[in-house]
């Protein structure tokens, strides 16, 4: 009987973990291109020129989780059932959990102590209806062929306060992935505010993936221009690793419109 040698069964040993411990799951790129725009600042004269900006965004699906590569700086975990965002800094590396409910009452709690009860009330009121995330999906008869895809157009509003989005998205269910998590990933930067659950639940009745999309948002005189395409999927197994904050990395608290209490 010839036996395999100790590298040879060493690859056996490693392709077996592998298989046990990946899970199978979808990867994708998106461009966003952002125009050139003016944006006013308060207590400036003059809106700021702000030239245009191209970000590649990477996506991961697999087994309930997801993770969104916002460009080479920012990270977002999420994991279904669970109650908070991870948000991941790599440089420096530091990251803070992103609660997607109880963030007010647990900012009034921490003010009450400083100012008293009647500010803190008076506080949790304003937040409730400046900081009020609202989602609106309007689908439509459109369709057309997109990168090989077939795709329907919906409309899409979301607005926060003094802002406003207007998308449009070209949107196509032949990709195979767990179409209801990716808000979290798209949206995930305004897990903690309120409304968060009821936007994402909107949201998740968009079955598919945006192919060719455009967003348009409206903060008083300025009006910011956003393209985005998908550039390529690839279904691939994924380490559980994938959708863990690494250990290196320093845990910082969260703090309601900054995301991290500096």
């Amino acid at each position: 009987m010839r036996f395999l040698s100790r590298a040879a069964l060493a690859a056996v040993c490693l392709l077996i973990v592998f298989s046990i411990s990946a899970q199978a799951g979808v990867v994708m790129k998106v461009k966003s291109v952002t125009e050139a725009h003016k944006l006013s600042l308060p207590g400036q004269p003059e809106p700021r020129q702000v030239p245009e900006t191209q970000t590649v965004h990477t996506y991961y699906f697999a087994d309930g989780s997801v993770r969104a590569d916002l460009g080479d700086t920012l990270s977002m975990t999420y994991q279904t059932g669970g109650d908070a965002v991870a948000m991941m800094r790599h440089n420096p590396k530091t990251w803070t959990a992103m609660p997607m409910k109880g963030s007010l009452d647990s900012l009034a709690r921490q003010l009450e102590e400083t100012r008293g009860k009647q500010a803190a009330e008076q506080m949790k009121k304003v937040m409730e209806s400046t900081f009020r995330l609202t989602a609106e999906v309007e689908p439509t008869d459109e369709t057309k062929e997109i990168k090989g895809y077939e795709c329907k157009k919906y409309n899409v509003t979301m607005s926060m306060g003094m802002v406003q989005n207007k998308m449009e998205w070209w949107v196509t269910d032949d990709i195979k992935f767990d179409h209801e998590l990716l808000p979290f990933a798209s949206w995930s930067q305004l897990a903690a505010f309120p409304g968060f659950a009821e936007a994402t639940a909107e949201l998740a009745k968009i079955n598919g993936m945006t192919v060719q999309g455009t967003n348009k948002t409206l903060m008083g005189a300025d009006t910011i221009v956003t393209h985005t395409q998908l550039l390529e999927v690839n279904e691939t197994d994924i380490p559980p690793s994938q959708f863990k904050v690494p250990e290196q990395y320093e845990r910082q608290p969260f703090e309601l419109g900054g995301g991290y209490n500096r």
